[in-house]
């Protein structure tokens, strides 16, 4: 198990550098959700090393609304992703929107994203619906050192 997370934080610092600057520019040009989707679908694929065909799906329909993205295994739904543009702050009716999503499709994770800011939630299947943060990092935060992004 090592050996594969070796590998993958090794391909995730390679990528970070790189991805850091597109969604610098991508903030500083005033990208709006499309574009910050599109930078999401790649630094899934690129960085997270899903497979943009197979694990990743977008517009997920849950209940008549549309999920950005969910992460699938086969048939499994393991995360549904929001994503905001780069220049949205993520807020509390951002995470309530995905986090509904998920809990009606009875989707353990919630990822939530503006491309820059990246939030892993786990939710609790409880009454009410509720979540707990895991992990969070900014792309954009310079005063981050490198090795506390990974």
């Amino acid at each position: 198990m090592a050996v594969y997370q070796d590998k993958a934080r090794d391909r995730i610092r390679k990528s970070l550098r790189r991805f850091q600057r597109v969604v610098e520019r991508a903030r500083e040009s005033g990208a709006n959700e499309a574009d910050t989707r599109t930078i999401v679908t790649s630094f899934l694929s690129e960085v997270l090393g899903w497979d943009a065909f197979q694990n990743v799906t977008g517009e997920h329909r849950i209940k008549g609304n549309y999920a950005d993205f969910a992460i699938r295994e086969g048939r499994d739904l393991l995360a549904i992703i929001e994503v905001k543009s780069v220049g949205t702050t993520l807020g509390a009716k951002h995470l309530y929107q995905a986090v509904s999503y998920a809990a009606n499709e009875g989707v353990d994770w919630v990822w939530l994203t503006n491309g820059c800011e990246w939030q892993i939630y786990h939710v609790l299947f409880g009454k009410p619906v509720n979540q707990d943060l895991v992990f969070r990092i900014s792309l954009c935060d310079q005063d981050m050192k490198p090795q506390e992004k990974t």
